[in-house]
């Protein structure tokens, strides 16, 4: 996020295509990135969200909190 934090960068898309599964860390990880993100003012989404982790999401009641890129 160093990189992305330019003036002309605002913007960050992480590509999760290359993950299998996920766990609750990892979506934890991905909330704490999402933080780390808003305080240097970066609009952060995630694509290609695997399903698990969209389930856990969902169950933690948290898949409106997560950004992910359409």
């Amino acid at each position: 996020m160093r990189d992305a934090g330019r003036p002309d960068a605002d913007t960050l898309v992480i590509d999760l295509a290359e993950v299998d599964s996920a766990n609750s860390a990892g979506l934890a990880l991905l909330l704490e990135w999402l933080d780390v993100a808003r305080a240097r003012d970066i609009h952060l989404s995630y694509a290609n969200v695997p399903d698990s982790l969209r389930r856990i999401a969902a169950f933690s009641n948290l898949q409106d909190v997560l950004p992910i890129a359409v």
